[in-house]
Parts: C-alpha cells; structure tokens; sequence
C-alpha cells in the first residue's frame, strides 16, 4: 500500500484493537450500520476548535475502529506524477516542489483551484475529505473589512443523480455547497493535516453545514481565496474516503466473535462441577444456547442494512455477551443464588463521541435494554467515597436469561468501626429509558436513560413501537395513555388539570419486573450524615422475589475526612460560583395546581424547589418574574424555609427600556419595593431581568433603565449571545453568556466589576447527562466563570410529558404530588460537587503556600499545576475527583 493511502486511511482507524462489544454499547439497535458509521465518521472528522486542537478526543469515543479496517478511496491525488488530475488550469495554479522535498504539490493565491471531474458518492455514507495544506506567504488584504488573510477555502457542491445542483438543509450558501476552511491564516514552517467529514442526513434537520443532502449522488471540490487575498497556499495528498466498509466489516467481525463467545462460555459451563451456583446456568445452557447459535448464523448471513438484521440482533448479540459474563461470574465467586448477574457501572457515562457541549447528535449512552458493553464491570460490591454531608450515587446493572416478576430490594444499615449509618439514607430508584425525540436525526425517536423512579410501572416503553406510555392513577382504577401533545402553536404552554390527568410516582421504592434477556439499571444516592465519622461503613443490597434471595450485592462507603465548602470561583475564593435554572414555577390562584412546567401547588412548589437544592441548584432565576401577584410572598417564604434565602434573589422579568423620568422613578419605586421584600426572607441582592438575547441598538437602549435599577439598589443580569458577550455594557452587572465559556470574556468582565454565567451549554433539550457534568461544573470554573445558569429547569413545548412531539426543556418532570428527577439532573449535582472539590483543594493549596512546610508547598506546586493544566472538556471526571481527593488528603489539616 502506498504511504499515502495509510496516512488517509489513518483516520478512520486507531491503534486500539476492536473490542467486541463496544459497537453495541448503548444503542437501541445493537449492530445498526447507520449509527456504526456515523461514530466512526466522528472519529475520522474530529472538530479541530471545540474542543480546542490540543484535546486529544480518542477516550471520548466509544466505537473504535481497529487496525486494518479499511474504507472505501473514491478519490486520491498527491500530484507526484507531474500533473494536476484533470483539471484544466487557472492562471496562478502550478504544481511545484514539496517544501519539504517530498514530491510534487498544488500552489495557487489569486486563482482557484478546483478537480474537473466530480466525485461519485452514495446516499447515506459518511464521506471523508482529507488533504494536506500548507500557507507560504500572507500579503493578501482580506475580504471586506476583515483586514488580513483568512487563508485558503473548500467548497463541497452537491449534485443529484442527474446533475442537478442540491442543497445542504438548511442551506448555508445559495449555490448548493458547504464551505470549510482550508488552511491557516498564519505562514506554516510545516503542513497540515485536513480533515472534513461530509456526515449522512438521514432526513436531518441539523444546522451542521457538514450534513450532505439525501439526494446529492456527487460532490465536486474547490479550494479557493476570498476575494483581493493574494496569500499564497499549497495542498497536497487530497483524498476522498466512504467509510461504509469499515462499518460493514466491524459488524461483521462483531458476530464471527460473538459466535466465538458463546461456543467457549457454553463449553466453560458444562465443564463446571454441579453445584447450586452452577444448576440453573447449565440449565440456560440447555434451554437457550442452540437457539442463540442458529440465530447468530442467520444473522451472518443477512444485509447487515436490512430492518430485519437491525431489530433481529439485540438478543442473540447480547445474550452471547452474558453467557460469556456468567462463565467468568461462576469461576470467580461473583455468582447469585439465582441465575442473575450485577454490574457496578458509572452513574454519568463517559464514552461516546463528545463534541463541543454535546454527545455529538444527541446518540444515547447508558444502561439501555440490549446495551452489550455497560461502562463498568461485572460485579458484587461496589466502593465509594464522599465527604459528610455529600450526595453520592451508586448505579447497579442486573441481567437474567428469564423474567423475574415483582423484585425486591432491601437496604441494611451501613456498619463500620466507627459507628453505623441508617439504610433511609440510601435513596433507592429504578432508571427508566424512554424515547425522545431526536434534534439531529428525523427519527421518530431514540431511547434513552431518563428518568429516576420509584413505581417503575409508571412509565410503560413499547420497544418494537417505539413509543411511551403513561400510568394515570384514577380513582376507578390505573390506566395508560399516550402523553398528550397538541396540535396548533397556539396551545403551547397548555397544563393538565390534575384530576384529568393524575401522574403520580410512588413515595417509596416498588416492586419490579427484571425482563429475561434486558439490562435493568438500579440508582442508589447515598446521603451521607453530616455527623458520620470519617472510616469505612458497609452494607447490603439484597435482591428477592418473595422470600427467595436473588442476588446480595455490597456497598463499601469510606466517608472522608474532611468536609465539602460551598463551591467559589476559581479567579476569586470569596466569589460564590453559583448553579441555577431558568424556572417558570409559581403557585396557582387557586390553591390547584396542574401537570405543567408553570401552574404549581404548593406542595409541589415545594417538591421542585427542594430537587433543586438538593441538587446544588441553590438560586433559580424566576421567569416571568413576580410584578405585584399576591402569591409573592408566599412563594418567598417556601424558597427561604428551602434553604434558598442567604444569597442573591434573581428575577427575570424584563425592566424594559424606558427613558422618560416618570416612567425610571416608576421603576426605581419598583425596585426598592422588591428589594425590601427580599430582604425580609433573608436575600441579600435582588438581580432584575434585560432584554432577553438582545443585541445591537436594542442591547445598549437599556442602559437607563439598568441605571436606574442600579440606583434603587437592584442590579441587572440578562442572556447575551455570544457575538454580543464581549460588547456588552458595563452597566450590565452580570452577564449570563450564550455558548461556551471563554476566559477572555470572563477576565473583560471581573475587570469592570461585572460576573459571567455560562447558558446554553447546554440547553436542558439535550438529555445528555455528562454534558451537565462536564460543562455546568469544571469547564465553567477553569474559565473563571461564576456559574451556570441553564434554560429550563422545566418548560414544555406542547406536552410536558411528550418528548417526541416537539423540543421541550425539561430536566425535570411533573406530578400530582411532586417531581420526577432525571439522570442529567444528577449529573448537574455531581458538577455542583466536582467544583466543591475544587474549591477545597484551592484552599488547601493557598494554605499551603502561605505557611506549609517545605515539602507541604511542594506538595501544593504539584497539585496547583496539575489543576490548571488538566483538561477538563475531555478528562475522566470520576479520576479527576479521585485526583482531588488525594491531593486534598496530603494537604490537609483536619
């Protein structure tokens, strides 16, 4: 093979070899091709800006092409033969010697340089464009008033079969094309490897300019200057891949080991002594595993693009996958009395392809029925550590060859040689998947972890339909609807009437059935007392139908020595970082309250409020803000006995734009009304709502308006975006800033007085628990940020319970009596504590600085250069804590 071909080929492959599974974990459809090649095309085309150039995103990813698996060259040129392919020439275009005297490359400035000859492609492949560029000169002016050189261009066209142009959706350029920068703006001593992938559509409505229309049958390439940008640029090695086969022959090797598995984990069976451990999986042996044979071989056999191979190979895949598992249960004492295998796995995934403040295009990850490979390990006990006072979860997979009806779970106390802690200090729920809709693909839906429940019959997923159902508790009896949605535009904001529509959660853990040949996931949140004495506590969680044991499954509990403060900022130790929500939450007039993200009870005013706090979630931003309802106070009042009183109030109804003096002292009187209310339940400042997402003129007509609430003792704080961020004026005291978080926003706004929050990143649409993690939490504070401030804690489009109907901003659900948490929600609370864990450390660091012995501000060097050069868009958070705790333990002083 030529050097060429394995630099390009390189892209879709990486040094790791295949893991069986891991093209089967977390899909709702195990071997689907579409998802297989959609991953690997992520892992080929990494976007080079967000995350930045130096993060290396390969542990992000969890399908990993192995060596050799190749995909399909449509297209190479290295020019080495002394020509230009067959394009016809522009003036300025010339092939000259590799700077680096490796051959023949394109050089062009002034001219374009575009292939002749369009390039065949095939509807529904991911394509990927690699080529090489190098910029040799910059002496061009730019285009408009942009003052230099941007550098070289791409321009990708789309044609139809009959050579018709078509258009990317939606449509970024009127002439049917997508456009990528081709090479730096800055002189380059050497060149640069180019990546564009064009991604499958799939009907999709993505604002990605990569996507490449259904209909396009080719794609033509042209790389050019802007206009009067005489840079001059050179490209090289150009080559055009489909990366189907790769995705094709992974699945391929996927059932030849899978076939593999289940031959040695039936023979490892049958040749284990009869014991009680080993009875019932001989028996599975007997009863399952010809059937499962046969059906890997029908499935080697068939289109792996067929419906009937994609929904036929959850099963036999996973069941495989199992028997292997419970081969290796039986040989090292990790077996049940029952045919039943538990797993340890990471309550917030790590894997899969992460990109910018996503999992790229919303793919699920998770404990999901037929999910192969979980992200964790088989196992019988589990440890964990966290400090008094600390909220910490335990997430438990379950697996049977049979159903299980009506389990049980039964906590015993944590015992320790320190003292004991009470079994009602582990809140046990079940984690229900659930479809949703797809904001990238034009799916009817795709499954994923959801929500935390105690009756898990609550929420009934129809698999083979692929839709949800809901459990009403009338008093005639229980019944399942469809969630309800609504037809117009007009209905949006439309709430149920509770005894219309009675959505109740038990207030206890319920019973449940473990469905033969389906993952079940268990989450267990441990809250630790803030009196336990630090040392190690054990207990157990005891699986039972009936009075028969299942399965017995340990905590270890090592509670820390020391105790979590309130999270602060990274630039400033006195500056609260602060976790908050858009909330649309308030009582109803008349006592009633409804299922709907507005219309609340107080009880469950109070329900919603307590999440919140619980969750570190300790000042919601009010929207629509109160102006004179009589409930105000009253809802002061729950949020102070919340525990929500000691810090800023933030409202969130816009001041407006006045400029007329009548109308600023009608204001002023307004906010001094406010903030003496607020101040009677404990607030200290009391932030008034802008313009939301203003920008230009209509930003800076408010700057008397904010003057004025400035001088009534108020103070101001609105969503910017981010092209108006840095622009914003310095009358705005705390700027809630769209997108990612940037340091040089953070730093322009501490320097005038001012604060910044990060706000959607993400929005509470994407259900992906690790961006909540990962960028409310340790992105934010590294970037000097004082918080996050995601929109919504719950605001539906149509039905607040309907996922599939239309975007709603949920991250948490509604009831009769209360509210339904999420797993984002979680991961929300374990950013909150990641940046805890932070500020403790911070502090331990400055301490050890100022009066710590030699090998003390050694110690703290170490750890003060670790944090500020860790990675945090794409590092392993739960080593990240570990990494924390230990340096805070040989700090510390308690």
């Amino acid at each position: 093979m030529p050097p060429r071909r394995i630099r390009i080929l390189s892209l879709i492959q990486t040094v790791a070899a295949l893991v069986t599974a891991s093209l089967l974990s977390d899909t709702a459809m195990a071997l689907d091709w579409r998802i297989i090649q959609d991953q690997i095309g992520t892992q080929a085309a990494r976007v080079k800006d967000r995350p930045p150039p130096s993060t290396p995103l390969d542990p992000s990813f969890q399908i990993e092409a192995a060596e050799g698996r190749q995909g399909k060259v449509l297209f190479e040129e290295d020019f080495a033969e002394g020509s230009i392919g067959e394009y016809a020439g522009h003036p300025g275009v010339h092939l000259v010697k590799d700077p680096n005297g490796n051959g023949r490359c394109v050089q062009f400035s002034s001219s374009e340089f575009r292939l002749k000859n369009r390039i065949p492609i095939q509807p529904g492949h991911w394509i990927v464009i690699h080529w090489k560029s190098r910029t040799l000169s910059n002496t061009g002016a730019g285009s408009g008033d942009r003052g230099s050189s941007e550098g070289a261009f791409l321009e990708i066209s789309y044609q139809d079969a009959e050579g018709k142009v078509v258009q990317p959706t939606p449509v970024p350029l009127p002439l049917g094309s997508a456009i990528r920068k081709a090479s730096s703006a800055e002189v380059n001593a050497n060149w640069e490897d180019r990546t564009w992938s064009l991604e499958l559509a799939w009907g999709s409505t993505s604002r990605h300019t990569t996507t490449l229309p259904p209909d396009a049958r080719s794609i033509g390439l042209r790389f050019f200057h802007n206009s009067e940008d005489q840079t001059v640029t050179l490209i090289d090695d150009l080559s055009v891949v489909d990366i189907q086969p790769a995705a094709l022959q992974m699945i391929a090797d996927t059932i030849v080991e899978h076939r593999q598995l289940l031959t040695t984990a039936v023979k490892n069976i049958r040749a284990l002594p009869e014991t009680p451990e080993t009875r019932g999986w001989k028996q599975v042996v007997v009863d399952h595993s010809d059937t499962t044979a046969v059906q890997l071989d029908i499935l080697a056999k068939q289109d792996p693009t067929s419906g009937a191979f994609i929904h036929g190979s959850d099963a036999p895949l996973l069941f495989a996958r199992r028997l292997a598992e419970a081969a290796v249960a039986l040989k090292s004492g990790l077996a049940h009395p029952e045919t039943i295998l538990t797993f340890w796995t990471r309550p917030i995934p790590t894997i899969g392809p992460f990109d910018y403040h996503a999992r790229r295009g919303y793919d699920p990850v998770g404990v999901l029925p037929y999910a192969s490979q979980i992200e964790g390990e088989l196992a019988n006990e589990v440890t964990i550590q966290a400090c008094r006072g600390e909220f910490e979860p335990i997430s438990i997979a379950l697996w049977s060859p049979k159903n299980l009806n009506q389990v049980s779970l039964h906590a015993s106390d944590l015992k320790g040689p320190v003292g004991q802690i009470s079994a009602s200090s582990l809140d046990i729920k079940l984690v229900k998947w659930w479809y949703q809709r797809n904001l990238r693909r034009n799916w009817h839906g795709f499954l994923v972890p959801k929500f935390l429940l105690n009756d898990d019959a609550l929420v009934r997923v129809d698999l083979q339909e692929q839709r949800n159902y809901l459990k009403l508790s009338f008093p005639e009896g229980n019944r399942y609807v469809d969630p309800p949605s609504y037809d117009t535009k007009d209905a949006t904001g439309i709430e149920e009437k509770i005894d219309a529509f009675p959505l109740r959660d038990s207030d206890s853990l319920q019973p449940f059935d473990l469905i033969g040949g389906q993952n079940k996931q268990v989450w267990i949140t441990l809250k630790v007392p803030d009196n336990a004495p630090a040392g190690e506590y054990s207990g157990d969680l005891i699986f039972k139908v009936g009075d028969r044991e299942l399965a017995r499954f340990k905590v270890i509990l090592r509670v820390l020595p020391f105790s979590l403060p309130a999270p602060k900022t990274r630039y400033d130790s006195s500056q609260d970082y602060t976790f908050s929500f858009y909330y649309r939450g308030r009582l109803a007039a008349d006592g009633e309250g409804k299922i709907g993200f507005e219309t609340k009870s107080e009880q469950q005013l109070r329900a919603e409020l307590k999440i919140m706090y619980d969750h570190g979630i300790v000042s919601p931003l009010l929207l629509p803000c109160s102006w004179g309802r009589p409930f105000f106070r009253r809802e002061l009042q729950i949020m102070h006995e919340t525990g929500m009183s000691g810090r800023p109030l933030q409202l969130g109804r816009n001041v407006g734009n006045a400029t007329a003096e009548k109308d600023l002292e009608r204001l002023r009187q307004h906010v001094r009304e406010r903030v003496m209310l607020a101040r009677e339940y404990g607030f200290t400042d009391v932030y008034f709502y802008g313009q939301d997402e203003a920008g230009g003129e209509l930003l800076f007509s408010q700057i008397p308006a904010w003057k004025a609430v400035r001088e009534a003792g108020g103070k101001v704080h609105v969503a910017v975006m981010y092209d108006w961020v840095d622009k914003a004026p310095e009358e705005l005291d705390t700027v809630i800033a769209f997108g990612g978080p940037r340091t040089t926003w953070a730093t322009a706004r501490h320097r005038i007085g001012g604060k910044i929050t990060s706000y959607a990143y993400p929005h509470t649409t994407n259900p992906d628990a690790l961006s909540y993690r990962r960028n409310c939490g340790l992105v934010g504070w590294i970037n000097n940020y004082d918080g996050a401030t995601p929109y919504c804690f719950m605001h539906n489009g149509k039905g607040v319970w309907n996922d599939l109907d239309e975007t709603d901003y949920n991250i948490a659900f509604p009831t009769a009596n209360g509210v339904i948490g999420t797993l984002a929600l979680e991961a929300l609370r374990e950013g909150a504590d990641d940046v805890r864990y932070a500020t403790l450390l911070m502090k331990r660091i400055r301490e050890a600085q100022s009066d710590g012995t030699a090998a003390a501000k050694a110690a703290a060097e170490e750890a003060f250069q670790w944090i500020e050069k860790e990675d945090f868009y794409t590092a392993d958070l739960d080593r990240v804590r570990s990494k924390m705790v230990d340096y805070i333990s040989s700090l510390s002083r308690e």
